[in-house]
């Protein structure tokens, strides 16, 4: 019995050996399985996004995970990037079965897309970014942590929605990109279409961006009036009518193909300009002054003259525009949205407006000589009077007003604001400057004075800014030589004092810091020639002087022709 009882236990040990051996090998190779399943379920994952079909990638997915754009195209980009990351290990892997979940660290490579699209421009085609991807090789490394778990209804392994999420976060970040369509016939037509309705006064386009307010040139756009916004409307209208009218071609930038190129004819610059400088603008300018001002309506605000007067000049320029001369220029269109249906198009930028004209051309264009100004305001007043429009009572009161106003800026009277100032120039050249009045403007305190002159018979005046106890005056001279400026200082300069003086044409530097020494003590007057120089219609030449470290202004002067 003792020894049939010592077999049936050696039996029975060995029976549990090997199931418990059996066990052992099955829960391993178990093991096993999962952990490649793991692996595999990873790299399709990542796979998945290059599909750009973000619910291949949810198939991978407990839950289901998305981008924030709406945007299809920026969505696919996104996706391909996140795509294009490469797993370099599997660190660790750690599978429980028993609680169906597993974790997965991850070493990986990937596209930082601040990195990238600082390499690639901001605005493109899809195929160009998913070229741009595909060669992207300067990836960066990095842990990701996946926490997985066991469907028991499908029997595979998936990830939870909130690594996947923490993944997707990587790369969503779609406003550092913008998806463009490509150019091509469709575009081109739909691009001549758009012009087209602009050309007819179609501006309500919500799918393409004309913000009006760049055709806006002649006025500050600081009132939102009706009347300057339907003036405006019939300027653009015009002006658009006249580019489509003489023809275009468009081209893509191969530097940056959200940007189209479109280059014609435009109106005339200097016949905008020559209308805006002519004696029938400023008359015109007058007479709505002054009806305004007789108008029963005594509410009437300074706003209300501007816009009236804004007015008047765009609906002016919307008749003579068809009559111009053709100008070539180029206009910058941007396409800002890939959407085939309803793109939206930009058109001009932050640094050139639709219009072919700057600020600074305008106002110097929109300068006024004394002599202009008085001879206009008669013609208005004389206008006015024999159209019957004001009686022969504001007719003399006008007539004194003038004649009153002259008195004064011809030394005849006295404003505490404004000066006349003569000088006839140095032993050297003869100052041109003609009528010359220091005006001390309401909100400096009397510490910064300006000068003006009227234009002379060249279309060239003065203006030039001093403060008290330094410069006296300034003028000009510009004959063979070139063209010189002159100054004359309340302020004694020592023997060696060190200046430096620069020369910009329009707006643009070309000298710059040259030095001069003074070489008499007591030193006042000043005059400086720049040689082989011309002043175009509209255009300025400016002249600074400075003390020897550049942080004081001794002296501006422009000179501008109109």
């Amino acid at each position: 019995m003792k020894t049939l009882r010592k077999k049936a236990v050696v039996v029975f040990m060995t029976a549990a050996l090997l199931l418990n051996t059996f066990l052992s090998a099955g829960c391993n190779s178990r093991e096993v399985k999962d952990r490649e399943e793991i692996q595999e379920t990873t790299q399709q994952f990542i796979d998945a996004f290059s599909t750009g079909d973000i619910s291949e990638v949810n198939q991978y997915v407990r839950g289901s995970i998305s981008f924030y754009t709406y945007e299809s195209d920026e969505e696919a980009v996104l996706m391909r990037i996140a795509g294009a990351t490469e797993i370099k290990e599997f660190t660790e892997i750690e599978v429980s079965r028993r609680e169906l979940k597993a974790k997965a660290k991850v070493k990986i490579r990937y596209i930082d897309i601040v990195e990238f699209c600082e390499s690639v421009a901001y605005s493109n085609t899809k195929d160009e970014f998913f070229k741009a991807i595909d060669s992207y090789t300067d990836k960066k490394t990095a842990n990701l942590t996946l926490n997985f778990v066991f469907d028991e209804d499908e029997g595979k392994w998936l990830i939870k929605e909130g690594s996947a999420d923490n993944f997707v976060e990587r790369f969503d970040k779609y406003y550092y990109i913008s998806v463009v369509p490509a150019f091509d016939s469709s575009m081109e037509a739909h691009i001549r279409e758009y012009m087209g309705d602009l050309a007819y006064g179609d501006f309500n386009q919500p799918e393409h961006i004309l913000d009006l307010s760049y055709m806006r040139i002649f006025d500050e756009c600081s009132i939102d009036d009706q009347a300057v916004n339907d003036a405006v409307k019939e300027f653009a209208k015009a002006y658009f009518y006249y580019i489509s009218d003489h023809g275009y071609t468009l081209e893509p930038d191969p530097e940056n193909p959200s940007h189209i190129i479109l280059s014609g004819y435009v109106p005339s610059k200097t016949e905008i300009l020559d209308y805006y400088a002519s004696d029938e603008r400023v008359i015109e300018m007058y007479m709505t002054k002054i009806r305004m001002a007789s108008s029963v309506n005594r509410d009437i605000k300074p706003e209300n003259v501007e816009s009236a007067i804004a007015s008047e000049i765009y609906l002016d320029l919307a008749k003579r525009i068809p009559d111009m001369s053709p100008e070539e220029y180029k206009l910058d269109i941007y396409l800002i949205s890939a959407n085939p249906e309803t793109f939206e198009i930009s058109l001009g930028t932050y640094d050139q407006n639709i219009i072919h004209i700057t600020e600074d051309e305008v106002s110097i264009a929109g300068t006024v000589s004394l002599e202009q100004d008085f001879r206009c305001r008669q013609k208005a007043v004389e206008a006015l009077y024999y159209a019957g429009e004001i009686s022969q009572e504001k007719y003399d009161a006008y007539e004194l007003a003038l004649e009153r106003d002259w008195k004064v800026l011809n030394g005849e009277g006295e404003i505490d604001t404004t000066r006349s100032v003569e000088w006839e120039g140095t032993s050297r050249h003869t100052n041109q400057a003609v009528n010359v009045v220091e005006e001390i403007p309401g909100w400096s305190d009397g510490e910064l004075i300006y000068g003006y002159s009227d234009r002379d018979e060249n279309g060239i005046s003065l203006f030039y800014s001093k403060e008290p106890g330094w410069l006296n005056t300034a003028g000009y001279c510009i004959d063979d030589d070139g063209i010189t400026v002159m100054m004359k200082y309340d302020h004694e300069f020592a023997e060696g004092t060190e200046l430096i003086f620069d020369w910009y044409k329009d707006g643009k530097q070309i000298k710059d810091s040259v030095r001069v020494t003074i070489g008499l003590d007591g030193t006042t007057e000043f005059e400086f020639t720049l040689k082989d120089t011309e002043i175009d219609k509209y255009g300025t030449i400016e002249f600074r002087f400075w003390e020897d470290d550049h942080s004081h202004v001794i002296a501006y002067i422009e000179l501008t022709k109109s």
